[in-house]
């Protein structure tokens, strides 16, 4: 008997508790996320008092702490109610799912913009294939954007983020880049076969010929295939061309460095027809094979020998000027002992002695023994 009234109690509180709930949070569904515990807790009490034990069903239920137990009464059942952690609880999870429903509400509008954004874009794309005819690989954004500046579906890619109207057009651009690569790699892939080789002089009717009999092109690629085709074709012949030079300019300079070494050597009196015949056995004259140009390169080794000639003789010149020059200054100068010696004369030794005597004299103008030298105007040392 005492198991079923415990499990009956126990079902009876489930049910109470579960409506009690249901009330709760029926009356919390449409909660905003910027409600505060403390505001929602005075409503709750105010409406939903009569959900809570019996223990805290009082008038000062609002000031009763979440963790004072229960009282027991005769008559009632004392869990037979919602306690203030109850409330709590639904108050959390009022909170959680309006935080659900703001992040659902954020990520549709996230959505909706991006969804709008792809519109848009695809849109402005549809645009640029309607130009397809005035777009071509070689077009630029200020020759196309006046063509497009007032219509809606530009207007509309303005100030959204991702791709730009500018980006999408170089894209469109890239794509016809792409398109005539393929056509033309298909047409050159159809010339090889055939042996056809496009030269720097090759016609635009040419080129059309062929591609109608083997390969046809699309028109409106056909201008810059044509275009592509040539600009290789001179870029090739511009390449050969300087190999050539390169191996020219080489086969010249081993015919000049062959002259150099020739016995006897070239001098700057040599001519080409009395040097014509030794030359032409040289391996090196063989491999310039042109007579104008060895002959030019035989008249600037001749004129370079002219030059150290002429190099050697004026430094010649120099050196006997100077010679000369030198001969001259000793001449003029004379011998070193060639300068004359007066002979010593007895008033030289008077005159010395005076001048050792005056220096005795400590150079007052006294002599040796005392007297008076000072002269008078017009005498003299005898």
């Amino acid at each position: 008997f005492m198991d079923v009234f415990i499990r009956d109690t126990k079902e009876r509180r489930r049910v109470v508790q579960a409506e009690s709930m249901r009330a709760l949070t029926e009356h919390l569904s449409g909660l905003k996320l910027s409600a505060k515990w403390s505001d929602v807790k005075v409503e709750l009490l105010e409406k939903f008092s009569h959900l809570l034990m019996p223990a805290l069903q009082t008038a000062e239920a609002s000031a009763v702490s979440m963790d004072t137990p229960y009282m027991y009464g005769a008559d009632s059942d004392p869990e037979a109610g919602l306690s203030l952690l109850d409330f709590m609880d639904a108050f959390e999870r009022a909170i959680s799912d309006a935080e659900r429903r703001e992040a659902e509400t954020r990520q549709k509008e996230k959505d909706s913009a991006l969804r709008s954004q792809r519109q848009h874009r695809d849109a402005f794309r549809q645009l640029l294939d309607e130009y397809r005819a005035q777009i071509t690989p070689a077009s630029t954004w200020t020759q196309f954007f006046p063509l497009i500046k007032t219509d809606q579906r530009y207007i509309d890619m303005l100030g959204q983020p991702g791709s730009t109207p500018l980006e999408l057009f170089w894209d469109h651009v890239e794509l016809l880049e792409e398109d005539v690569y393929r056509e033309r790699k298909l047409l050159e892939s159809a010339m090889r076969d055939v042996g056809f080789k496009i030269q720097v002089d090759t016609t635009r009717e040419e080129v059309k010929a062929f591609a109608a009999d083997f390969y046809q092109v699309p028109d409106m690629y056909f201008d810059y295939i044509y275009e592509q085709l040539l600009m290789k074709a001179r870029h090739k012949k511009e390449e050969e061309d300087e190999r050539l030079q390169r191996q020219r300019r080489r086969v010249l300079d081993d015919f000049k460095y062959a002259l150099y070494d020739l016995m006897p050597p070239i001098t700057a009196g040599s001519t080409w027809d009395e040097e014509k015949e030794r030359i032409s056995r040289l391996p090196e004259f063989r491999d310039v094979a042109d007579e104008a140009a060895s002959r030019e390169v035989f008249d600037r080794v001749v004129e370079r020998e002219q030059e150290r000639d002429l190099a050697k003789k004026s430094h010649r010149s120099r050196d006997s000027e100077h010679h000369k020059r030198s001969r001259s200054s000793s001449e003029v100068a004379g011998p070193p002992d060639s300068r004359t010696v007066r002979p010593r004369t007895s008033s030289d030794e008077n005159s010395n002695g005076y001048s050792e005597a005056l220096h005795q004299s400590g150079g007052n103008g006294m002599s040796v023994d005392g007297h008076d030298s000072e002269l008078e105007e017009g005498e003299m040392v005898l």
